[in-house]
């Protein structure tokens, strides 16, 4: 939901104008952001409507282990909570926009993101529904 609410109020923003930060643009614009609000409990009702959530533990044991797989994986440190999250309940598939998890091996990414679907044509890894 972080990424999803992220990417739609970046977008929302950029729409409405290039130059505002994105802190200006929350703060000191409540019809946009009452805009963004509802853009994102539409996605999100969506997303659960096909998809399992799952808790994400954010304890010693998972940093560490997040930790540990940031020698191997090319995530940042919210993507690795969230793979290690993944991992404990058994998913294999994840709804994201985010490039990164096309480098993480054994499991599918279901996006939207035009880069990501190039990067997996051109490398032979991808699935078309």
């Amino acid at each position: 939901m972080a990424e999803l609410a992220h990417n739609i109020e970046q977008t929302e923003r950029e729409i409405f104008s290039s130059t505002l930060k994105s802190k200006e643009y929350r703060h000191n614009f409540p019809a946009e952001r009452a805009k963004v609000v509802a853009e994102v409990q539409a996605a999100w009702s969506q997303v659960i409507s096909s998809a399992v959530c799952t808790d994400v533990l954010v304890s010693e044991e998972t940093s560490n282990a997040a930790l540990t797989r940031f020698q191997t994986q090319l995530l940042d440190g919210y993507d690795l909570l969230i793979l290690e999250a993944m991992d404990k309940a058994g998913v294999t598939q994840i709804i994201t926009d985010d490039g990164d998890y096309l480098t993480v091996p054994g499991i599918k990414v279901f996006t939207a993101n035009s880069g990501a679907i190039a990067a997996a044509k051109s490398k032979g890894k991808l699935l078309v529904r």
